[in-house]
This record gives C-alpha cells, sequence and structure tokens, in this order.
C-alpha cells in the first residue's frame, strides 16, 4: 500500500513561435550558455536563440546544459517533470516567470511542463541558498524564465510530427505600435505515448509496450508591454493525460488513471520614476489550478476507486522601490499572498480547506565599483506564514578581478521553504506541527572570458560549495501501510560545478559543456540511513554540445551522461540505477524568401536507442524522430 499511497500523493499534487529576426548571410551559432550579469552567485543563463533551434514541446527539453540542475522525469511526453537543482527536490528551488512564483502550496513545487516556450526570451539558474534575494523555496537554487514580446511585427506558425504519434502546432503574433507591443500565441501538442521498452522477466529480457501514457495539451497566451514599463501577461492552458502504471520487480502494472488539468495564471506589473535615481515597482497576480485525478482501479481510497479534485486559487501583490546613489543601489521590496485549496482529504484541524495568507519584507544592497570591477551583494528578507510561522533570511557576497579577464566570487546564504499543504494536511499523512525547511550554502566560483585568436574566445566557469539542509522533511513508514511527513534531521551537500562556451571560425562553430560532481547524503542519524546518498541524485553530470552553422545551414549535436543514483535511501544495491548516455542531433535549414523565412529541422533524440530510467519504474523513451515546420 505504501508505494502506490506515495505515487498517488505526487501524481495529484505535482502536477500543477516567437518572432525571428532576420540572419545576415552567416548564421551566427546558438549561444547555449550566454553571458551571465556579473553576479556574486553562480548564474547560468540560457539564451531565447537556442529554444528556437531545439524547439522544445516541453520547456525541460533545453535544461541539460546547465551544471548542478538535474531534471527528474517520470517517462516521455506525458510523464511528469521537475527539477533538481544541487540534489534537491522540486520543492527546494523556486521556479518562476519573470520573477512572479509558481510553486503551488499544495506540494511545494512545479511541472516543468506547465511552462510554455512562447516568448522566453531567456533562462536564468541561480544556483545556491538564495531565498534572501529570490523569496521562499529558494533553498539549493532559482530557476526564472524572462519572458519579452520581440521588437518587430510578425506572424510565425510551427507544426511538426514524430514518433509515438507526436503532433505539435503553434502559431504567434506580435504587433508593435511604438511604445506598445503585443504578443499573442496558441500551442497544442499530443503524443499517444506508446513506446516499447524492455524489461527483465524472470531472468530473461522482454519487450513490453507502455500503455496509458498519452497526453493532449492546449495552451494559449496573451502579453502586452510598454515602454513605460507595464507588462500585462495572461497564460491559459488545459490538458488530459494517461497516468501509466510503474514497472515494478520486472512487471508492468496496468494502469487506467487518468489526470485532467486546467490553469489560469496572469499578473499585471508597472512602475514610474519617482526621481532621476528612484524608481517604484508594484503589480498585482493571480492563479487558478484546477487538477482533477481518477483511477476507478485504485483501492486506496475505497472499493469505489479514486475521484479526487483539487481545486488552488493564489492572489499576490508587491511593491518595490530602487535607489541610486553613486556605487550603490537600495532596493526594498514588500509582497503579499493569499492561497486556498480545495480537495478531498485535505483538512486543518478545525476541519477546514486549508487557506494561507503570507507577507515579507525585503532589503538588498548592491555596490559596483567600475574602477575596481567589483561586485557585493547584500539581502536579508522576512517571511510569514499564517499557518507556520516566520522565517528570516540572509545573503552575503561578492564579486571581484582576481586578475586580468579572472573574476572571483565567494557568497554565504541561508533558504528556506514552508511546509507544503499536502505535507501539513494531508489525511493519514500529513503533520500539522512541521517546522519549515532550512538551508545554508557556501560557494567560491569563478569566471574567465577570453579572446584566444580573432575569431575565438571563450567563457569558463567553475563553482565549488558546500552545503546543509536543517529541518529535514522526508516521509517516514509509521507502519506497514502508512507514512508520514516528519521533521527527522539534516541532509548536506558538496559539489564541483563547472561550464565552458567557446566560439569558433568567426562563430561558426559553438561549443559549450557542463560537468558537475555532488554527493548528497543523509545526515538524519537514523540507522543504516545516516551518510548514504539521498535518492535520485546522481553522483555526476555531464553534457557536451556543438553547433555549426553556416549560410541556411544549421547542425546541432548534444551527448549527456547521467552516472549511478540510488532509488531508495540506504544505498541498497537492489535499488541502484545504472548510469546511461544519451545522444541528441539536430539538423536544419532556414531558407529566406522575399516575404517568409522558414526552418525545416529533423531531431533525433536517444540516437543510438539506449534503454533507461530516470525514475525507477518508469522507462524512458528510445530513439525517437521530430520534423519541425517554422514559418514566419
Amino acid at each position: 500500500m505504501q508505494k502506490p499511497f506515495i505515487h498517488f500523493l505526487f501524481v495529484i499534487a505535482a502536477v500543477l513561435a516567437n518572432a525571428k529576426e532576420h540572419d545576415t548571410v552567416k548564421v551566427k551559432p546558438i549561444e547555449v550558455i550566454a553571458v551571465a550579469p556579473v553576479s556574486a552567485v553562480a548564474v547560468t543563463r540560457l539564451t531565447n536563440t537556442d529554444l528556437k533551434i531545439i524547439s522544445p514541446v516541453q520547456i525541460s527539453e533545453v535544461l541539460s546544459a546547465v551544471p548542478g540542475l538535474y531534471v527528474r522525469d517520470y517517462g516521455g511526453l506525458g510523464g511528469l517533470k521537475s527539477v533538481s537543482v544541487r540534489g534537491g527536490t522540486a520543492a527546494q528551488t523556486l521556479v518562476s516567470i519573470d520573477g512572479v512564483r509558481l510553486n503551488t502550496s499544495q506540494n511545494g513545487g512545479i511541472d516543468l511542463s506547465a511552462i510554455p516556450a512562447s516568448f522566453v526570451s531567456s533562462v536564468d539558474v541561480i544556483r545556491g541558498s538564495v531565498s534572501a534575494l529570490a523569496g521562499a523555496n529558494a533553498m539549493n537554487g532559482a530557476v526564472d524564465f524572462n519572458m519579452s514580446v520581440p521588437q518587430k511585427s510578425s506572424v510565425s506558425a510551427l507544426v511538426s510530427g514524430g514518433s509515438f504519434n507526436e503532433l505539435r502546432g503553434q502559431a504567434s503574433a506580435i504587433l508593435n505600435m511604438g511604445t506598445i507591443r503585443f504578443g499573442a500565441s496558441l500551442e497544442s501538442y499530443s503524443s499517444d505515448g506508446s513506446f516499447s521498452y524492455t524489461i527483465n522477466a524472470d531472468g530473461m529480457p522482454a519487450s513490453v509496450t507502455r500503455s496509458n501514457a498519452d497526453i493532449s495539451s492546449t495552451s494559449g497566451m496573451l502579453r502586452m508591454e510598454t515602454d513605460s514599463l507595464t507588462t500585462v501577461m495572461i497564460l491559459g492552458r488545459s490538458g488530459e493525460r494517461g497516468v501509466p502504471g510503474a514497472v515494478i520487480q520486472g512487471v508492468s502494472t496496468p494502469s487506467v488513471a487518468r489526470l485532467y488539468e486546467s490553469d489560469v495564471y496572469g499578473f499585471v506589473k508597472t512602475g514610474a520614476p519617482i526621481s532621476d535615481n528612484i524608481m517604484m515597482l508594484y503589480g498585482v497576480g493571480g492563479r487558478y489550478l484546477d487538477l482533477h485525478y481518477t483511477d476507478p482501479q485504485s483501492t486506496i481510497t475505497g472499493p469505489q476507486g479514486v475521484d479526487a479534485r483539487y481545486i488552488n486559487r493564489e492572489v499576490s501583490s508587491f511593491a518595490s522601490v530602487t535607489v541610486g546613489a553613486g556605487p550603490l543601489t537600495h532596493d526594498f521590496k514588500v509582497d503579499a499572498g493569499y492561497v486556498s485549496l480545495v480537495g478531498e482529504s485535505l483538512l486543518t484541524s478545525e476541519g477546514q480547506n486549508p487557506k494561507r495568507l503570507s507577507a515579507d519584507g525585503q532589503y538588498k544592497l548592491v555596490w559596483r565599483d567600475q574602477r575596481s570591477h567589483f561586485v557585493g551583494e547584500a539581502a536579508v528578507r522576512g517571511d510569514y506564514f499564517s499557518d507556520v510561522g516566520g522565517a528570516l533570511s540572509v545573503f552575503l557576497g561578492g564579486s571581484f578581478e582576481l586578475l586580468d579577464q579572472l573574476n572571483l566570487r565567494v557568497n554565504v546564504g541561508s533558504g528556506f521553504r514552508p511546509p507544503s499543504f499536502n505535507e501539513l494536511y494531508y489525511l493519514n499523512y500529513g503533520t500539522s506541527s512541521l517546522k519549515p525547511e532550512r538551508s545554508i550554502t557556501v560557494s567560491i566560483g569563478a569566471d574567465s572570458k577570453f579572446n584566444v585568436i580573432d575569431g575565438y574566445n571563450a567563457i569558463f566557469s567553475a563553482d565549488v560549495y558546500v552545503s546543509k539542509i536543517t529541518d529535514l522533511i522526508v516521509a517516514v513508514p509509521i507502519n506497514p501501510v502508512t507514512v508520514s511527513a516528519q521533521n527527522v534531521g539534516s541532509a548536506g551537500s558538496i559539489g564541483l560545478e563547472l561550464s565552458a562556451r567557446a566560439n569558433m571560425f568567426r562563430d561558426r562553430l559553438g561549443i559549450n559543456w557542463a560537468y558537475t560532481i555532488q554527493r548528497v547524503v543523509d545526515m538524519t542519524g537514523r540507522s543504516d540511513l545516516d551518510g548514504t546518498l539521498i535518492p535520485y541524485t546522481p553522483v555526476e553530470l555531464f553534457s557536451f554540445g556543438a553547433i555549426w552553422s553556416q549560410h541556411d545551414f544549421y547542425a546541432r549535436a548534444a551527448w549527456l551522461y547521467t552516472s549511478y543514483r540510488y532509488a531508495q535511501s540506504g544505498e541498497e544495491y537492489s535499488s541502484l540505477m545504472q548510469p546511461y548516455h544519451l545522444v541528441n542531433i539536430i539538423l536544419g535549414l532556414k531558407p529566406r524568401g522575399s516575404f517568409v523565412d522558414a526552418d525545416i529541422s529533423l531531431h533525433i533524440d536517444n540516437l543510438f536507442d539506449a534503454s533507461y530510467s530516470v525514475i525507477r519504474g518508469y522507462p524512458m523513451p528510445g530513439r525517437t524522430f521530430r520534423v519541425v515546420l517554422a514559418v514566419q
């Protein structure tokens, strides 16, 4: 009973064509890793151009080039996808759009498949305990999807088809009216998810076709931007997916479970200069998330099966003032929010559905000395949650030029996350007395940028860190059929992150690679668990990518390696998951006409048909093909 119960909790809670600038005759290579702003923290920036070339069906497909980041994928296009930074859970990483948080109060995380790729101008991945800078849940890092409406008016469309009956269509339009820009997009994709995989059946390999893994999703977005700092965005999404059964001890579990999703998210932000050196920004946002999970074969809640619906409503507001005073910048910010969740088996001690009021205040100081190339950052943030109390977070760091073209950065920061509604209130699982998780991270990093010779340049980055999480919340077995969320102690991690990017042959060839070695261990003092690896934290991650572009042709190849990891606590050999290698390639042409430009590409993922799983029991697809046609 324990494994289906945990799976059920995760499933019901975890889910919650850009305008193209005309290129010159020589197509500039796609920069997978862009030059991020000089900062005291480790920041990796992914560019919009990489999104264009990869043309991802889901945004998670572009994150593999980031050191320290790992996407936990529950298999195929319809599987849930959560982000792990420096070995943490999805709830320990803050995910946002334009700085507006997406993590839900229900389980603390976010399914990455809920984020559209349209109008994403860049993705900033910050690594470290940065709650004082970014907010609650940023215990191991933060991922911010920066969106913008391109400057040039245009209309574009994209269609693609591929393996497992994958179909995708996207249309977008940009209208530039001088000081106001409007953008709209509509996207739909589907797949039957019926790929075959090999299992061990009584010691012999057997081929099985995965069933009930289909997905269909439709999303639309409207966005308005003005030169007067006003942004309005509305994002809506509706989808349905099958929830396939896990493969347990070589046996594929049949499933007819379904998950229906409806999500509407939006915000309005604006601002105005108060004086030459004072700027004020303020805004409001809201979200409505409806999840409906059905499984007539499950007997978790009774012989009638499961039919559970959860409705999450959120509103938030913020106001900030930025004051510039020579080399110093002072930022003052306050936020307030309200969230309510209506659903079965989620009740507070008063017998009501959970609600939460939140408020926080933040002060950040940035000191930039142009002569010495020094950047110092200090921040303090206080948060209050009506159901779990308050928390204080701090950050202190600096970046300075150690040698010519070599910057050194050092920082120490703390982070926290409030317990989720599931951990507090779910029937026979939640514990209302839980304390927030806390973290502290010390990091030392370096960046170097230089030109080797004319037409050849490179950027290198390295970070080493040590981190500790206290009041760790885990599911502790109470009896053979029940688990309970408990604060059990600590977890510790140490790691090294390396990355590099180089442009060669006068910008025809772009190369990037990232390497992570980390050890994230249990420090709870529990017998047979203390000192062992936390489940699903690979010891090593490696990615290498190369892009060649010349005239109207481009080609991209990527090699991804994930080392061994364990599916359960305790490092038992029976839960050891083997390393895997993936090779993905893209070949494309960009023919140009007088009025219409086109982009035709062939995508081959898992070129050598590797058999692997990211999450045990949820096999990933083998070799897949996709053909993409985009016009503007």
